[in-house]
């Protein structure tokens, strides 16, 4: 598979696109006006703490309170958590939930060290850690919890025990370490180095901290091009290309302190068009925000995001297949499990999401769709989870959500629709008006009423409205007036009595 990183630098955004096959698969934004938090550590205060959900906000110096479960409140060395750059990097192990009661644990006016796990989204504040993980380019620091762990994306079982035994003789107890998928083949000297910088930055996090009043910042996770050439930007990357001379000598430079080998496939970018246009990104990233994506056979997925989970559904649209529909809805299905994985890792989705394959009577051809789906989603770099054919046919996933997802960050609800994606039809509209009016003439003694329109709605539905309001006029003996204001939405109908 070939892998290139482009990098696009603007006076306000500078954006990372990852090609997989000359595919767009991950889209990574840095905003000049934005912060973001996740990695981030803190020395906050417990503000409150509420036994009824076993949880307590956490003051850390946010407009909204930082929110901390019981479960993420690091007590043995089974309590692992990363944030979202080293997600999905290793197994977890299966651990027991929290038994303790959470006022027993921590008190209401406490001073803690927290890590955020996931930004703030939506009217949510940030979730909080105290199982604190500091990731560098070859390992990640796990303070204060003696265990090491080995990123499960490195298959070869011999070079699984030489990473597992020179992490076990690292002399930095009592600290514990995972070690990443970019550590393959690396030598000791470079593991030890890595392990030490580390240490040498967790030990100055904790000097800070034992001086500082809460709440305050102890450490900022790295900004966006160094995440990405820390985490993205491995062996399997046959070249980065940057559209700008000063990030393009910055990434050199930090190559030559990271990877040193790898800055050779730093590029500069001189052609004639823009970047994201001359690869065809660009409009690769106004597609994203389409409900439907058609695949190349000529089915199509219909993507609903809301708020507790994603529907996607599967359909055949204008593939029609040759002589067996078996055969037709199996590659349609095939094509869909591998676009869906790549739609929802560029869109960024998280949390649940279901997915209406269409329907199969082979359970042989079910097996291929889940297992085309859970192997299409292995690049991934959120922790993903896919559950068997439900009886419904419907499968189940799930996918790590610590920030808002592409379309929530880059959009705003519409202000004609608010967000339903739907208006009101010409005939509801003017049904909707008559009977506003009416209830107007029968609650007040008032027979003089304003409408308030948008003015491309009135345009449209000005005639019919107009015969249908003369009737009303003449039951009520009373007068109706219409005027147009742009700030309505489609659908928006503001009705205020007259003076007589």
């Amino acid at each position: 598979m070939s892998k290139e990183i482009l990098v696009n630098v603007g006076s306000s955004e500078t954006r990372v696109a990852v090609l997989e096959n000359d595919r767009l698969t991950e889209l990574l934004l840095g905003r000049n006006d934005e912060s973001r938090t996740i990695g981030n550590v803190f020395k906050g205060r417990v503000t409150d703490v509420l036994p009824g959900i076993q949880s307590a906000f956490v003051e850390i110096g946010f407009e909204r309170k930082g929110f901390l479960h019981i479960n993420d409140l690091a007590q043995s060395s089974t309590a692992l958590h990363m944030h979202q750059d080293v997600l999905d990097e290793y197994e977890e192990p299966s651990r027991q939930g929290n038994t303790a009661n959470i006022q027993d644990l921590i008190k209401k006016g406490q001073e803690i060290l927290v890590q955020v796990a996931k930004d703030p989204i939506g009217g949510k504040g940030a979730k909080l850690t105290t199982a604190i993980t500091l990731p560098g380019r070859y390992l990640v620091l796990m303070p204060g919890v003696k265990r090491v762990a080995i990123s499960h994306r490195i298959d070869e079982s011999g070079e699984r025990e030489r990473l597992k035994s020179i992490a076990e003789r690292f002399p930095f107890s009592p600290h514990g370490f995972i070690v990443r998928t970019a550590a393959q083949g690396k030598s000791e000297e470079e593991l030890v180095a890595d392990a030490r910088a580390l240490v040498e930055r967790w030990e100055g996090i904790t000097a800070q901290a034992e001086k500082s009043s809460a709440p305050i910042l102890l450490y900022k996770d790295l900004g966006m091009i160094h995440r990405m050439l820390r985490d993205v930007f491995t062996e399997e990357v046959e070249s980065l290309i940057v559209d700008d001379v000063e990030e393009y000598e910055n990434i050199v430079n930090s190559m030559d302190t990271l990877t040193p080998g790898l800055s050779v496939r730093v590029k500069l970018y001189d052609g004639e068009f823009p970047l994201f246009d001359e690869y065809r990104v660009e409009q690769e990233i106004e597609r994203i925000f389409r409900r439907k994506v058609w695949l190349r056979s000529g089915g199509y997925i219909v993507i609903d995001q809301a708020e507790a989970m994603v529907a996607i559904d599967v359909n055949t649209g204008r593939f029609v297949g040759k002589e067996d529909p078996e055969q037709t809805i199996l590659q349609t299905n095939l094509e869909a499990a591998r676009e869906i994985a790549r739609q929802v890792r560029l869109r960024d989705i998280g949390g649940i999401i279901i997915i209406d394959f269409i329907d199969m009577k082979s359970e042989q051809d079910r097996q291929r769709v889940l297992d085309a789906l859970r192997e299409a989603v292995r690049p991934d770099r959120s922790r993903t989870k896919i559950m068997e054919i439900s009886q419904l046919g419907l499968v189940e996933m799930t996918r790590k959500r610590v920030r808002e997802s592409l379309t929530a960050a880059m959009t705003q609800p519409c202000p004609s629709c608010r967000g339903r994606g739907r208006v009101l039809s010409s005939s509801s509209l003017i049904i909707h008006v008559e009977r506003e009016i009416n209830r107007r003439f029968m609650m007040s003694s008032s027979r003089k009423l304003l409408v308030l329109l948008n003015p491309d709605t009135f345009e449209e539905v000005k005639d019919k409205l107009i015969a249908t309001t003369a009737q009303l006029e003449r039951a009520y003996q009373g007068e109706v007036n219409f005027k147009t204001d742009e700030s309505l939405a489609l659908d928006e109908v503001e009705i205020d009595i007259q003076d007589e």
